[in-house]
């Protein structure tokens, strides 16, 4: 079963259930193909942002703005005593970010979402918060193509509601209102938890419709039980069964694998963009690969990205990824290497081994 993920302390952990996940690794190692960037590429981002855990001579969590040529750190934003940089995420285009902040520790912490934006030189400007605080520890985070609305969810843990139960938001940064959704799943409590892990939304380029990838019910069968639904944000709030519609479900037919953890909605809409784990590419590897889905047959429709994953002992590693605004280049954070895929070449580029989170 996938171990509960609670945001700020994020873990790209799957338990070793199936058979082929049967034989314990000691290492943790991602075997990918390296290119160099062609010099003068053209398409891609000016820049990329990593959030980095304990920078250099602070234990602060930093915002890092690279170069996507080269590198090279231009700016960096850092939380001020007692807040945390969570979550990050960029409108459409490369030159406005939002951070959701917790303060504090706890199981039910406040949050707060800033806004700033990046220089043609690089240089992080503008800094101001927007919109009201989030009660509840961020899990996932995205803007709308516009800027204008974020899209985030929550875990709460209380006395009157132990579960955690996870909640789905959508805030309108011009008024402050919060629309919300709860999952009827997370609702019945500890025997059927809902889990939403990092980067679980995408929304659709109308602004309007925003996917959510959770799994459904608790499950011993790894990711047999995930699905991805879209929501109408401008519905109301209310149970997100009742606001959403299904647009994929996997099963028990995706094993032993490549099985999908996480996937959003195209830009276009047609499809979706997924990760997906399972498969020996090499004895006692798993092949990690990012997909394209098509809807509403959910096939494979393409691989944008193979690689292989070694295991440990407690399981093999998650590696997560980002896609730009047009769903063309991808960050893939794998092993300890950050790099940018497009066609299934991997190009390195720099950036601290405790990245945490990247957007571009």
């Amino acid at each position: 079963m996938r171990p509960l993920h609670v945001p700020g302390h994020r873990r790209h952990w799957l338990l070793l259930l199936s058979t082929a996940a049967a034989v314990a690794m000691t290492v943790t190692a991602v075997m990918v193909t390296t290119v160099r960037p062609a010099a003068g590429a053209t398409g891609i981002p000016a820049f990329y942002l990593t959030i980095n855990d304990g920078a250099p001579h602070t234990a602060t969590p930093q915002v890092a703005v690279h170069k996507s040529s080269g590198g090279g750190v231009t700016s960096t934003l850092l939380s001020p005593p007692g807040w945390r940089i969570e979550e990050i995420s960029a409108a459409a285009g490369d030159r406005t970010f939002f951070v959701a902040e917790q303060r504090g520790d706890g199981t039910c912490p406040a949050d707060r979402f800033l806004e700033f934006g990046i220089t043609n030189s690089g240089v992080i400007t503008s800094l101001r918060q927007v919109g009201v605080r989030a009660l509840g520890m961020v899990g996932s985070l995205t803007a709308a193509p516009g800027g204008t609305r974020l899209a985030y969810t929550t875990v709460c843990s209380t006395l009157a509601n132990p579960g955690p139960v996870w909640v789905l938001h959508v805030m309108d940064l011009a008024s402050g209102a919060v629309s919300s959704w709860t999952s009827a799943a997370t609702a019945t409590g500890l025997a059927n938890v809902a889990e939403a892990g990092d980067e679980a939304l995408g929304w659709a380029a109308d602004g309007r419709s925003l996917s959510f990838a959770y799994q459904w019910k608790a499950s011993q069968a790894s990711f047999q039980d995930m699905a991805v639904v879209l929501v109408n944000t401008n519905s109301g709030s209310g149970m997100l069964q009742a606001h959403s519609r299904l647009v994929w479900h996997q099963d028990s037919r995706c094993a032993p694998g490549p099985c999908v953890f996480n996937a959003w909605i195209s830009p276009d809409g047609t499809g979706l963009m997924a990760e997906a784990l399972g498969g020996a590419s090499v004895p006692g590897g798993f092949g990690f690969t990012l997909e394209r889905l098509t809807l509403p047959a959910g096939r494979v429709n393409s691989v944008v990205f193979r690689t292989t994953v070694m295991g440990t002992g407690a399981g093999i590693p998650e590696p997560p990824a980002w896609t730009d605004s047009t769903g063309t280049y991808w960050l893939v954070y794998a092993g300890t290497k950050l790099g940018w895929v497009r066609q299934g070449q991997f190009h390195p580029l720099q950036s601290a081994s405790s990245t945490e989170a990247a957007a571009w």
